[in-house]
């Protein structure tokens, strides 16, 4: 699958992998401390930042594992090992990589959801209006009563 890469080529993707693998696990522990601290607790695996450095981490992994076989670094009766191990950590890497999609998708979708503002239905709006209606009805009866019992005082010369 990679041999046909030079070596030196896979090794400074692999530095590199790892490099960034390590960086993102630090930036996301961080911010994960930082939330804690703000009062949000939010569990590792649902942390963007903490499952890219997963996922760089893992791939770093693969590469590793696929260099010590295309150079011959372990001896030919290990591979028996490798190969599944191999095998194995391209799958969790997808995993990860599935599971950060579906993260990133329920985000943008709670974050639509929040930006939007709530529209009142029809009935609510009726309701609204009901009450408002009522209220202003309470307060015209109530200044009618207040009026005419003023009326009654000046028609009776008691004001």
């Amino acid at each position: 699958m990679l041999s046909h890469f030079d070596p030196r080529f896979l090794a400074i993707v692999g530095i590199f992998f790892l490099i960034m693998g390590v960086y993102s696990l630090v930036v996301g522990l961080r911010r994960q401390r930082l939330a804690l601290a703000a009062g949000y607790t939010l569990p590792w695996y649902k942390h963007q930042t903490i499952l890219t450095g997963v996922e760089y981490l893992l791939l770093t992994g693969v590469i590793v594992l696929h260099m010590s076989l295309l150079l011959q670094l372990l001896p030919a009766s290990w591979a028996v090992i490798i190969v599944p191990i191999y095998t194995a950590m391209m799958f969790l890497s997808a995993i990860v990589l599935c599971a950060m999609f579906y993260l990133g998708l329920v985000s943008r979708r709670a974050r639509s959801i929040q930006a939007t503002p709530k529209r009142n239905s029809f009935a609510n709006m009726v309701e609204e209006q009901s009450l408002q209606q009522q209220a202003r009805s309470k307060e015209r009866r109530r200044s009618r009563r207040q009026k005419a019992a003023q009326a009654r005082r000046r028609q009776s010369g008691r004001a």
